[in-house]
């Protein structure tokens, strides 16, 4: 009698176990699924924060607004081409050209160029080297 009923009792619990394993996968995916639409959400304002910086950006960086600025508080002018001065260790042949068709002349023997060597003081004191 006891063999007899033993097949159903297994298939009961079989089952049982079944029913059970499957609410909890279905718990794990439903978690799953709202931390994927928490993170998608996430992504998204992030996407937006980005597009109006650079909508921002556009705006601080327009040449009219730049330019009403600097009429309104720098008054900075345009540069002369008699006022540039050429590195004298590029020899380039447009260079030279531009040395030329600019009449730019080279300053004196006296100017000091400051070529920079290595990193700056600022990234040698951060980074903890001296």
């Amino acid at each position: 009698m006891l063999l007899e009923k033993s097949p159903i009792y297994i298939v009961f619990i079989v089952c049982l176990m079944s029913i059970y394993a499957l609410f909890n996968i279905k718990e794990n995916v439903m978690s799953i699924k709202g931390e994927l639409t928490e993170v998608n959400n996430q992504v998204q304002d992030e996407i937006d924060k980005i597009h109006l910086l650079k909508a921002e950006l556009a705006y601080l960086a327009s040449p009219e607004r730049l330019k009403a600025l600097n009429d309104e508080y720098v008054k900075l002018s345009d540069t002369n081409l008699a006022q540039m001065e050429i590195d004298p260790i590029i020899q380039d042949k447009e260079v030279l050209e531009v040395r030329r068709v600019a009449s730019v002349k080279l300053r004196s023997e006296n100017t000091k160029w400051r070529y920079k060597k290595g990193p700056s003081k600022y990234v040698t004191m951060a980074s903890g080297k001296k």
